[in-house]
């Protein structure tokens, strides 16, 4: 099985990640953490995505930040983490570490990189990201994944 995650943030706080499956069966989260920079709001975006994926699948990350390529696209997550995050470009090394452990559950894992709104579903985690209803301390869920 092959499941899409597409995680998003705003200027506001807010973290959004939305889970599709090929037969489009799909999942969303959202959360405001004012005050939080966005590669904190990303990870933990990707991190509560990956949570709710129950079982080892392969995966397809899209997202719009260099970093994320660099660190999953290139591989080069494992390699930090063995140096110990000595030559990494990276802060929220906490939640680099949580990340690395729950892809490391998952079979084939690919990062695709692109503007959101080239992909519909990544449009739509950022639609979702900005709607302002119902995010204080709430996550929110359609579907089924």
């Amino acid at each position: 099985m092959k499941v899409f995650i597409y995680p998003a943030y705003d200027a506001f706080g807010n973290w959004a990640v939305l889970l599709r499956n090929k037969q489009s069966a799909s999942k969303y989260f959202k959360r405001n953490e004012a005050g939080k920079n966005k590669i904190y709001l990303y990870l933990t975006a990707l991190i509560k995505g990956l949570e709710a994926i129950k079982y080892p699948v392969n995966l397809e990350i899209y997202t719009h930040l260099k970093i994320m390529e660099i660190a999953i696209g290139e591989k080069r997550l494992h390699k930090w983490a063995q140096d110990n995050w000595a030559h990494s470009p990276v802060e929220h090394i906490d939640l680099w570490n949580k990340l690395k452990a729950k892809l490391d559950k998952h079979k084939e894992i690919n990062c695709v990189r692109c503007r959101y709104k080239q992909n519909k579903y990544f449009h739509k985690a950022y639609k979702i990201c900005n709607d302002n209803s119902e995010t204080e301390g709430k996550e929110n869920k359609i579907g089924v994944l």
